[in-house]
């Protein structure tokens, strides 16, 4: 399994997908099935307090099967939840997108879009607060800023092909 993590924004989804495509694997967004368990948008839900929101994430995270075969698209604040995290990456390998703040920013209107902030005042206090557990949780960091999808997409690849625990599509 291949989890990305990152900020909301950062293309952990359209990356995913076109991963999943390339080797041939099953791609599945957490925040779709957060929704389903949940019963509602994820905006909603967050609407019901980030510890609401939080609690449903770990949950959904803890009692989902992933097939090792799986490109995982988590939420941006994944790596707020340390069980969570602890039982994905038993299950495979982490890979943080990263990119800077300022790209971030263009590509999302984060005032439309519902994010945990756990009690910081900006997004860019967000994003500082966030970098260093991605680092933390990852196996390894790619930069995507300036980057087409596809080349994003085979940098990850060619690190996988030399780090993952089973075999991989090429």
């Amino acid at each position: 399994m291949l989890i990305l993590i990152g900020m909301s924004g950062v293309g952990k989804s359209t990356i995913g997908r076109a991963l999943a495509e390339r080797l041939s694997w099953e791609f599945v967004d957490s925040d779709d099935l957060l929704k389903a368990a949940a019963g509602m948008p994820v905006p909603e839900l967050l609407l019901l307090g980030e510890d609401v929101f939080l609690a449903k994430e770990n949950e959904m995270l803890l009692n989902t099967e992933f097939a090792p075969d799986t490109v995982l698209a988590t939420g941006g604040s994944v790596i707020y939840l340390d069980a969570a995290m602890e039982r994905l990456k038993q299950s495979g390998q982490c890979v943080y997108l990263a990119s800077s703040f300022a790209a971030i920013e263009r590509r999302v209107d984060f005032s439309h879009r519902g994010i945990v902030k756990r009690g910081c005042a900006t997004m860019q206090e967000v994003f500082l607060e966030r970098e260093s557990l991605y680092q933390a949780w990852a196996d390894v960091t790619v930069c995507v800023e300036g980057k087409t999808v596809v080349d994003s997409v085979a940098e990850i690849a060619t690190w996988l092909s030399g780090h993952y625990r089973g075999d991989i599509k090429k």
